[in-house]
């Protein structure tokens, strides 16, 4: 099978086609700054923290937010902790990265819905928070993460939100996209109307 966009060999599979090495790099790194530049990404001389935690996606993070400030003067730290360290650490900075993709920004909000709150919901931190992730799949992380020689940790602990966000998409490819999308109208109206009232 060949590439869709420059037929070369494929590397990585979707359903409707594949990509080889560089196409899903290029594929993957587009849609972040897409996504960074939609969350009122950095300003020149932005003091910036990334929370790195570790895991597959803040190896994955840290890569790509690394490209694309290139040369941009800002000031980036790396620090080592958890989602649930990083509103204490946040002081001084004018932007927070964190390492969340778009399965974990599902299952968090999921969670948080379903359960009545959830440290792994990422919707209550300020806008100041970044995802640059949020538009990637779990699996296509770790595929950028094979691709680029990045260590790959164990998957997240698979719970009920997961698995049906998950069976989901099996049935309907391109679920999760919509769902996040309908996720933050709902929390939109949520926000309009507690100040209506």
């Amino acid at each position: 099978m060949l590439c869709v966009k420059c037929q070369k060999p494929v590397v990585v599979q979707y359903k409707t086609g594949g990509f080889c090495a560089d196409c899903f790099t290029q594929s993957i790194e587009k849609r972040v700054r897409q996504g960074l530049w939609a969350q009122d990404w950095a300003k020149p001389d932005d003091r910036i923290l990334l929370i790195h935690d570790k895991s597959t996606e803040a190896f994955v993070t840290e890569r790509v937010v690394r490209q694309i400030l290139g040369a941009m003067p800002v000031a980036l730290d790396v620090k080592d902790a958890t989602l649930q360290d990083a509103p204490a650490l946040a002081a001084g900075y004018d932007k927070v990265v964190i390492p969340c993709d778009l399965d974990d920004e599902l299952r968090g909000r999921f969670a948080s819905l379903l359960a009545g709150g959830s440290e792994r919901s990422t919707s209550h931190l300020p806008d100041s928070f970044v995802r640059p992730l949020v538009g990637v799949q779990d699996w296509e992380v770790r595929e950028y993460a094979k691709l680029h020689g990045l260590p790959l940790t164990d998957s997240k602990q698979e719970d009920a939100a997961g698995a049906l966000i998950a069976s989901m998409e099996a049935r309907v490819p391109g679920s999760k996209f919509a769902l996040l999308k309908s996720l933050h109208e709902w929390e939109n109206a949520v926000k309009i109307t507690e100040k209506e009232e």
